[in-house]
C-alpha cells in the first residue's frame, strides 16, 4: 500500500510540475517573446499546445534555454535556443524536433505509476477541456 501513496505522490508532484510550467506561460501573459515566435516559425499557434518542461543554462553568447511542447494533438516537441540576454530575442535555434514517437504514455509504468506522457498529456486536456 506505501508504494502506492508513493507513486501517487511522485504522479501529483510532477503533474504540478508540468501544470505550473503551462500555466505560467498560457494564462499569466508572461510567455516569452522568443518562445511564440519559436513555436509560430514552425507552423503551430502559440494557443494550440502547452509548454511542459523548460531549463535555461547561462551560455557566453546567450542563455541556452531547452524544454518540451506538447500539441493538443498530443505530439510531443523537443527544443533547444540560444536567446540574447540584453533584449530576450533568439539568437539560434539548435533544435526543433518531434519526439512522439519516443515519449512513452503509459498509465501503470513500474515503479512510477502514470509516465511523464501520460501526465503532461492529462495536464493538457484538463487545461484544453474547461
Amino acid at each position: 500500500m506505501s508504494i502506492q501513496k508513493n507513486t501517487d505522490k511522485q504522479n501529483g508532484t510532477l503533474s504540478k510540475e508540468i501544470k505550473d510550467c503551462a500555466l505560467f506561460t498560457l494564462f499569466s501573459g508572461a510567455a516569452p517573446q522568443w518562445l511564440i515566435d519559436l513555436i509560430t516559425s514552425n507552423g503551430f499557434s502559440f494557443d494550440s499546445g502547452i509548454l511542459i518542461r523548460l531549463t535555461s543554462i547561462p551560455e557566453q553568447e546567450g542563455d541556452y534555454f531547452s524544454g518540451l511542447w506538447l500539441t493538443n494533438s498530443h505530439e510531443f516537441w523537443q527544443f533547444s535556443v540560444i536567446v540574447n540576454r540584453t533584449d530576450k530575442t533568439l539568437i539560434g535555434v539548435d533544435s526543433f524536433n518531434n519526439i512522439t514517437s519516443t515519449v512513452v504514455i503509459s498509465a501503470h509504468t513500474k515503479g512510477t505509476g502514470k509516465s511523464f506522457g501520460y501526465l503532461a498529456i492529462e495536464v493538457l486536456d484538463e487545461l484544453f477541456s474547461g
